[in-house]
């Protein structure tokens, strides 16, 4: 989001784990190919094309997605609040 980009710098700042990410808070996507294989012959049929994996368990300061939106939410009220004195 725009939001989180415009914030980006100060997270960087604030929690140097995010200094790979440059301060953007996204998990990274994965092949699972093992997976894919496991599954195939579980059920017994092709899966076409990639088996993907979104790992929002390794987000960066928050560890899951449900927490980024608390995140989000937290810096959504600072702008605001921000704006509202004029800084």
């Amino acid at each position: 989001s725009e939001r989180l980009a415009r914030f980006a710098p100060y997270l960087m700042k604030a929690f140097p784990e995010t200094e790979t990410s440059r301060g953007v808070i996204e998990s990274a996507v994965v092949d699972i190919p093992n997976m894919k294989v496991r599954l195939e012959q579980q059920y017994d049929t092709p899966i076409l094309g990639h088996l993907m994996l979104k790992k929002d368990s390794h987000l960066p300061i928050s560890g899951s997605i449900k927490a980024r939106g608390g995140i989000y939410e937290v810096l959504t009220h600072a702008e605001k609040l921000a704006f509202e004195a004029g800084l």
